[in-house]
């Protein structure tokens, strides 16, 4: 149920537009994130090896703090 193609370009879009619409617009793929178990389904999918779990919670926290500057 997490939604990780939108999780991972969170940081691009935060970068592309104002930061409070880019929390406003991800804020549901990221509560998302909280749901993650880390329980490696997503890692047998995976495109070039990447540390999707890792990602997930880096972008988390990303989010959190803009999200927490900006309302």
């Amino acid at each position: 149920g997490v939604k990780i193609t939108e999780v991972m370009m969170f940081r691009s879009m935060a970068r592309r537009v104002e930061p409070a619409i880019a929390v406003f617009i991800s804020k549901a793929a990221m509560e998302g994130v909280e749901n993650c178990s880390e329980c490696g389904e997503c890692l047998d999918k995976r495109p070039y090896s990447l540390p999707i779990p890792e990602l997930l919670q880096d972008n988390l926290t990303y989010y959190k703090d803009l999200a927490g500057q900006n309302g």
